[in-house]
């Protein structure tokens, strides 16, 4: 039985088609990316999935229920977004902004326990941030930012966690640290959807990945099933060679030092 099902979903604004009849399922326990160009529906999947926007036709199920059924607050206890902007308008401290994570499982006013206590301090553990529990997150570079919000995902204990585009402005050192708490995260059962651009990056983490493009879902497979030369040439409009990398199994895209296809 699937965690999320998308069921014939068409999205579209203002009479333009975003996404139309998309079909997937989708189980816990694995990383899932979302790629594709620009404007390919990537971060629209992901709002449909927290019920941000509402489908213009077809079905989006949450364990077996239609998600737009859900309270908001009961969204809040199923899905976490890990988003691409890490500004923080206010001088919250890391652990304040961890906290937060609690807040769906909390009554009015009511204070943590100590059982959220130690849901708090075993996500600043997991992401490396207890020493820096008391700082204010506006003093923290980028990265530790990143590292904050995935706290605060983890601290939801939502059984879906999504990243929209959240290694997109990081080094790749930040990125490496980011996508392993993601992997993580699937490894102890999540399900974790992430929008992502870099596709060797995606390949390396993802238990599978989405393409879409052109308003639909173009493939739905393992990595080495998706990336190849003819989809990154239909799809990115980018030659590219395709070799193996760590196991025999994860793709390693190079872009071959030629113009564009659309140059060409």
């Amino acid at each position: 039985m699937p965690l999320l099902e998308f069921q014939s979903t068409y999205f579209s604004y203002d009479k333009e088609i975003i996404l139309q009849d998309i079909n997937c399922q989708f189980e816990k326990g694995e990383m899932v990316g979302l790629i594709g160009p620009n404007g390919a529906g990537k971060s629209t999947l992901l709002k449909l999935i927290m019920a941000a926007i509402k489908p213009s036709n077809g079905s989006i199920l949450l364990k077996q229920r239609k998600i737009s059924g859900f309270s908001t607050r009961e969204l809040a206890q199923q899905i976490s977004l890990v988003p691409q902007d890490t500004n923080i308008g206010y001088a919250f401290t890391v652990e304040e902004i961890v906290a937060m994570g609690r807040n769906p499982h909390l009554g009015r006013f009511e204070i943590p326990s100590t059982r959220d206590q130690d849901i708090i301090n075993n996500a600043l553990s997991q992401t490396d941030l207890y020493s820096m529990a008391h700082r204010h997150v506006n003093t923290l570079s980028g990265g530790e930012r990143q590292r904050v919000l995935v706290a605060r995902a983890i601290t939801q204990q939502t059984p879906i966690v999504l990243f929209d585009e959240a290694t997109a402005n990081l080094d790749i050192c930040h990125q490496l640290e980011v996508l392993t708490l993601a992997k993580n995260l699937a490894n102890n059962g999540h399900l974790v959807i992430c929008a992502i651009h870099d596709l060797n990056m995606a390949a390396r983490f993802c238990d599978r990945l989405l393409l879409l493009a052109g308003n639909k879902l173009q493939a739905d497979d393992r990595p080495h099933k998706v990336l190849t030369t003819e989809i990154l040439r239909d799809h990115f409009s980018i030659a590219a060679d395709i070799t193996t990398q760590w196991c025999d199994k994860v793709p390693q895209v190079t872009i071959t030092p030629t113009r564009s296809l659309h140059q060409t």
